[in-house]
C-alpha cells in the first residue's frame, strides 16, 4: 500500500514536470507575464492619460487665440456698456436726495459707475490686445525634454498651468464685474427720480449677470480640461445599491472597481 502511494506521487510530480514544460504550458503563461511586465497603470498619472493632452489642447488655443482676440471678454463688457449707459443717464437725473454739498446723490452713483465701466472697458481691452496666455505657454515648453515619464509628467503638468491661469483670472475678474456692476446699477435705481433712470438702472442690474451666464472662452477651456481628468476615473466607478444583510436594508453605495 506504502508503494503505490509513493507511485503515485511520483507519477504526480512527473505529470506536473512535464505540463510546466510542455509547449502549450508556456505559450499560456507567456501572455500573462508579459501582460503583467506590459501593464501601464493609466490612473496613476492622470496628465498623461487625460485627452487631449495639456500640451495639445494648449497647441489647439494657442493658434486660434490670435485670430479673434477682441471677442474673448464680450459678456464683460456688455455689462460694462449697459451699466456705462445707466450711469450717464443718472448724472442727468434731479435724484431723490442730495448730499451734503448739494448735489443729486444719483448724479454722484452715476459719476462713479461711469469710472468703473470704463475701467471695465478699458481693462479688458488691454487684456484681448496684449494678453496671450496660450501663446506664452506653448513657448514655454516647447523646448522642454519628454522622453521619460518624468520628463513628460512635468511637460504636461506646465501645461496644465498655463491652461488654469487664464481660467483662475477669467473667474476672479467674472465675479468682481458682476459685484461692481450690480451694485452700481441697485444704487442708481434707488436714488433715481425719474422711471426711465429707475428702468435702465434695473436693466443695468439684470445685464450685470452677463459673465455668470455666458462665461468667458479662457474659463470654458480650463473647466473642460479638468472635465476631461475626471472622466478618466468614469470607467471604474459608479452608483450602486447596497443592500446590508445585518440590519436587511438598502440604500445608495459608491462602488470602486480596481484591477490588479
Amino acid at each position: 500500500m506504502a508503494s503505490r502511494r509513493v507511485s503515485y506521487c511520483v507519477h504526480g510530480v512527473v505529470t506536473a514536470v512535464i505540463l510546466a514544460s510542455s509547449p502549450m504550458a508556456a505559450f499560456a503563461a507567456a501572455p500573462q507575464a508579459s501582460g503583467a511586465k506590459d501593464k501601464t497603470y493609466e490612473f496613476e498619472y492622470p496628465e498623461l492619460s487625460v485627452t487631449p493632452s495639456a500640451s495639445e489642447r494648449l497647441q489647439l488655443e494657442a493658434k486660434s487665440e490670435s485670430a479673434q482676440p477682441w471677442t474673448a471678454h464680450i459678456p464683460t463688457q456688455a455689462s460694462a456698456l449697459m451699466t456705462l449707459f445707466a450711469s450717464t443717464q443718472a448724472m442727468h437725473d434731479p435724484g431723490r436726495s442730495k448730499s451734503q454739498s448739494g448735489t443729486p446723490l444719483v448724479q454722484s452713483v452715476g459719476l462713479a459707475g461711469v469710472l468703473i465701466s470704463l475701467g471695465w472697458i478699458g481693462a479688458t481691452a488691454g487684456l484681448s490686445a496684449s494678453y496671450r496666455p496660450y501663446g506664452a505657454g506653448v513657448q514655454d515648453i516647447k523646448h522642454l525634454p519628454a522622453g521619460s515619464k518624468r520628463e513628460q509628467l512635468s511637460r504636461q503638468r506646465l501645461a496644465e498651468e498655463s491652461l488654469e491661469a487664464p481660467a483662475t483670472l477669467s473667474r476672479r475678474l467674472k465675479w468682481l464685474s458682476v459685484v461692481s456692476n450690480v451694485t452700481i446699477a441697485g444704487l442708481i435705481a434707488a436714488t433715481a427720480g425719474n422711471d426711465m433712470t429707475k428702468v435702465v438702472g434695473g436693466l443695468a442690474a439684470g445685464a450685470a449677470f452677463a459673465p455668470l451666464i455666458f462665461p468667458e472662452h479662457w474659463e470654458d477651456v480650463g473647466n473642460a480640461h479638468q472635465d476631461y481628468k475626471k472622466r478618466i476615473y468614469g470607467p471604474v466607478t459608479s452608483a450602486t445599491i447596497y443592500y446590508d444583510q445585518v440590519t436587511r436594508r438598502a440604500g445608495p453605495a459608491f462602488q470602486l472597481v480596481m484591477d490588479f
